[in-house]
């Protein structure tokens, strides 16, 4: 069931709910820092939203873990359909783990370079 939330928190506008899980339309939350774990394997496929077209901008890394230090393993481009699974707060920056559906990559994404992301915490 799917419904149209108008707002949740200051600076955050909700697109809608999947399930149980939050959909929040992208934005930057904190300061950039990087204070995640790489690999971070600490995560679970509690939601599986699909999202149509929903990097943000061409060359987006998706990372082994929740830090822009972790290793790159692929790229989402703005035409790129993802799979959410859940989001992590690392201090800084909240993350998705989600897969590239066009690619089948599979790792964390910055939330800032997803049209839509999830709060479902992993």
């Amino acid at each position: 069931m799917k419904r149209i939330v108008k707002k949740i928190a200051v600076g955050l506008s909700a697109v809608g709910m999947a399930g149980s899980s939050l959909i929040v339309a992208g934005a930057v939350l904190e300061p950039a820092s990087a204070a995640g774990t790489c690999p971070n394997n600490n995560w679970s496929n509690v939601v599986n939203t699909r999202v149509n077209n929903n990097f943000s901008t061409g060359g987006v890394n998706i990372r082994t873990g929740d830090s822009v230090n972790c290793t790159p393993i692929g790229q989402g481009q703005p035409g790129h359909d993802t799979l959410l699974h859940c989001n992590n707060y690392n201090g800084s920056w909240n993350w998705n783990h989600l897969r590239d559906i066009t690619n089948g990559k599979v790792g964390w994404v910055r939330v800032d370079n997803l049209d839509i992301w999830t709060i479902n915490p992993c």
